[in-house]
């Protein structure tokens, strides 16, 4: 079981990064994603208010993923 912790940890890490990245990128150029995001119906989500939300949630899955694959490291997630 702490194998799969500590994969689910990287993934974790992974998307939570890719998500706060992608999201302080649109806060600092809205250009460079306004037409995906428009073509995709995900216009509304260029407000400021929700992209610090979306890059606040990246932040806290990728803390997350971070404790699982440390708890895997230090002998934690043992059976």
């Amino acid at each position: 079981m702490s194998d799969v912790n500590r994969k689910l940890g990287g993934v974790l890490v992974g998307a939570g990064g890719v998500t706060a990245a992608v999201a302080l990128l649109c806060c600092i150029a809205p250009l460079l994603f306004a037409g995906f995001f428009v073509a995709l119906g995900l216009g509304f989500l260029l407000k400021d208010v929700w992209l610090m939300a979306i890059a606040g949630m990246g932040v806290l899955v990728a803390l997350l993923g971070l404790w699982l694959r440390r708890r895997h490291a230090n002998g934690g997630g043992a059976a």
